[in-house]
């Protein structure tokens, strides 16, 4: 891991392991590489994921796997495995050592007027529609009204999650 500043941190890994502080080594050669599709982040360029499903996995060793670029829907863990890309690299902000810039006090005075919750996820219509709009605007997705899609892809889940909710108080 290097520093590319004070606030953030790239994160750079073995490609074929993840180092563990709880188990130590972990070999990676369990993971499965999916097909080479359109890249849905950057036009004209291709993108390829690898990753696994589990129905349990330790909420500890998923920071692990997090930081060596790994993201998880439902039940599946993955990360991007690019051949000719590196674009999708993960960024981390240590938390204790963070100081806002002028720019970013100016962007949270600017959002005074949204409220954040934080609780366990909850499951919900205004979120589902949410989630298509974004599908349709951010990957040109049009796909069939499936709200259980939603609920494989961010409620079902071998950790303990949290969710974060942001609402403009009107």
């Amino acid at each position: 891991m290097h520093e590319d500043d004070s606030r953030t941190q790239k994160i750079e890994c073995s490609p074929r392991a993840v180092i563990s502080p709880l188990i130590g080594q972990i070999s990676l050669d369990f993971l499965e590489k999916g097909e080479v599709h359109p890249c849905p982040y950057l036009p004209e360029k291709l993108a390829c994921e690898e990753g696994f499903a589990a129905r349990v996995f330790p909420s500890m060793l998923y920071k692990d796997f997090m930081d060596h670029g790994f993201r998880r829907a439902g039940f599946l863990f993955y990360r991007p495995a690019c051949e000719q890309c590196s674009e999708c690299r993960p960024l981390r902000v240590p938390v204790a050592g963070f100081a806002a810039t002028k720019s970013q006090r100016r962007v949270y005075r600017r959002n005074s007027d949204l409220s954040v919750t934080m609780g366990r996820p909850k499951y919900s219509r205004d979120k589902y529609r949410m989630y298509r709009d974004y599908l349709a605007s951010q990957h040109g997705s049009v796909r069939p009204d499936d709200p259980g899609e939603l609920r494989r892809f961010l409620y079902s889940s071998p950790l303990e999650t949290v969710e974060f909710e942001y609402r403009l108080n009107k």
